[in-house]
């Protein structure tokens, strides 16, 4: 069994599924359960998007297509159709901070977000059983008092499970003391670290911070923060390809934990038109 892991998207859904393939068709093997760490860019129109990601949405339009997944052109849906039948299960993912909580929050529960059955939102304090192993989520940035806060009852819900019952713990932020800001402070989040130190799952996952950062040991749990799919536009204008570290795979029978940092992230054309990427793939 493997189970990937994809880092923030902000809105790219189009990069986000061809690199999936791309690691699939490349390996020869099929990833169970996908889980991705949040900032999906979940906004269902430009509208609801917030300042800062219109802001980079006005250097990389593909940061907005989320929307357009939700609603693709006859096309695109057809596209999307076939390249769906190549993945086992649907994109599991939870909010970060630039995502739409309150429109993820009143979706059906256990229902996918396109009309593909690519993306499923999992709340808070989701625990989701893939053969026997234990995968609990955890959206959001440590921030109290804002709508992009952990929620402190999914919080309270994980805390309550007993030590050693989580086998992989999901999560948008990361433990405290991950590594240091511009201002030279702590990065991180305290609320996180509790909870390791309370569940102990074998492995963790986090994003957030958009570079790669570890297997590196959390007392009993190896723990992994993502690099984001795409740098920056704004931060790193010259940066091309996908991010080394945007995915990882586990295989949690063998307790491997494995960055995916190979050429072809580096190689692989950004942006990405799905459209052609397809055509060129069905070849």
């Amino acid at each position: 069994m493997l189970i990937g892991f994809v880092g923030d998207v902000h809105g790219r859904v189009f990069h986000m599924l061809a690199a999936l393939a791309t690691w699939q068709r490349r390996s020869g093997r099929k990833l169970d359960l996908i889980a991705q760490v949040g900032d999906m860019g979940a906004y269902p129109d430009s509208e609801r998007m917030d300042a800062a990601t219109r802001s980079y949405m006005s250097l990389d339009p593909s940061e907005g297509d989320f929307a357009r997944l939700l609603r693709p052109d006859a096309a695109t849906a057809a596209h999307l159709t076939t390249l769906q039948r190549e993945f086992l299960s649907p994109i599991h993912f939870i909010h970060g901070n630039h995502d739409d909580v309150d429109w993820l929050r009143s979706l059906p529960p256990g229902r996918d977000v396109d009309p593909a059955g690519f993306l499923r939102y999992m709340p808070g304090g989701s625990v989701l059983d893939i053969s026997g192993v234990q995968v609990a989520f955890l959206g959001g940035e440590d921030q109290p008092g804002t709508t992009d806060d952990i929620d402190n009852h999914a919080f309270d819900a994980l805390m309550h499970l007993e030590p050693g019952s989580v086998d992989v713990l999901v999560t948008h932020d990361a433990p405290y003391g991950l590594a240091s800001g511009r201002d030279g402070r702590p990065q991180g989040s305290k609320r996180i670290s509790a909870l390791l130190a309370r569940l102990q799952p074998a492995f963790h996952i986090a994003g957030h911070y958009h570079h790669l950062n570890g297997p590196r040991q959390e007392g009993m749990t190896t723990s992994l923060a993502l690099s984001s799919l795409v740098a920056s536009a704004r931060w790193q204008p010259d940066a091309t390809g996908l991010q080394p570290g945007c995915i990882a795979v586990l295989d949690p029978v063998a307790g491997q934990l494995t960055p995916v940092v190979a050429a072809w992230l580096s190689d692989f054309p950004i942006p990405v038109d799905f459209e052609t990427w397809f055509e060129q793939q069905s070849r």
